[in-house]
């Protein structure tokens, strides 16, 4: 995996690694960043770390 430093650009899911030893996924919308179960978004360009993603979900079968 090829964790980066720059913030996503594009709306999607990501991991996000705000400190070692700790990463989660999040969502990415408008600007914004939406954890898992928290309704209130936090502005990406506030949010310091390692980004991987957009997170690609498997197709149907």
């Amino acid at each position: 995996m090829n964790w980066k430093h720059e913030k996503p650009i594009e709306p999607g899911w990501y991991w996000w690694k705000p400190v070692p030893n700790y990463a989660e996924v999040v969502l990415i919308k408008q600007g914004f960043v939406y954890q898992v179960g928290v309704a209130e978004g936090k502005q990406l360009g506030l949010c310091a770390g390692q980004w991987l993603g957009p997170i690609q979900w498997p197709k149907d079968r």
